[in-house]
């Protein structure tokens, strides 16, 4: 290795010492019950069903300064105070224990899981790149998908399915008895369960496949 390769790496390592990442830090605030979840930006999302409702964040100490948490109507509204999220921003964690959750609204690059979902009807958006894993079991389950965002739905097990894609989103579902699905773009569908009734609209080039 010649003298300026060797000055180059001995001086990455230096600055990875010298500027070492800010620790993670924590908040669990108090907020009013709600039954519903909306958020924008770069958030990792972790729900599960639990007696009693508790809801923590996890970040950098400079991005919890910076995040809203909200209720309102019954949604729980996470988002930025100002400005917009950034790489630097790094990624956030929220962690949601609920009796009950019927709604979902993701946009931005927003991912996560939500598991052991139970009740009468359960219902998903997403709007941007966002990536969601659902399980549990529901009579309706509501899926709509407006950019690239891929929902695994494949353990939610509905009696009624609907899905709506505008854009290239991938939707993975089951449907025990109807599943109305509608694909205006290049969006894919998968749809297992042999539902009885199928009913589709695909106005583009995508694909709607069933079991």
């Amino acid at each position: 290795m010649n003298r300026a390769g060797f000055i180059g790496i001995a001086a990455g390592l230096a600055a990875s010492v010298l500027v070492p990442r800010a620790e993670a830090a924590s908040d669990s605030p108090v907020l009013p019950g709600f039954h519903g979840i909306r958020v924008a930006g770069m958030a990792r999302i972790s729900w599960h069903r639990a007696a009693r409702q508790s809801v923590m964040i996890t970040g950098s100490p400079a991005l919890l300064k910076r995040v809203r948490l909200t209720v309102t109507d019954g949604m729980l509204d996470l988002r930025l105070k100002s400005g917009i999220w950034s790489g630097d921003d790094g990624r956030l964690q929220l962690v949601v224990a609920t009796p009950h959750l019927d709604r979902l609204d993701v946009s931005g690059m927003a991912s996560g899981t939500v598991s052991g979902l139970d009740g009468p009807a359960f219902a998903v958006t997403i709007s941007g790149t966002g990536r969601l894993t659902l399980s549990g079991a529901v009579t309706k389950a509501a899926i709509a998908v407006s950019g690239a965002g891929r929902v695994d739905a494949a353990k939610l097990i509905a009696d009624d399915l609907t899905v709506s894609i505008s854009g290239t989103g991938t939707v993975n579902g089951y449907a025990r008895q109807d599943a109305h699905i509608a694909v205006d773009g290049v969006g894919s569908v998968h749809v297992a369960g042999h539902p009885a009734v199928r009913d589709v609209s695909n106005s583009g080039v995508g694909s709607v496949v069933f079991d």
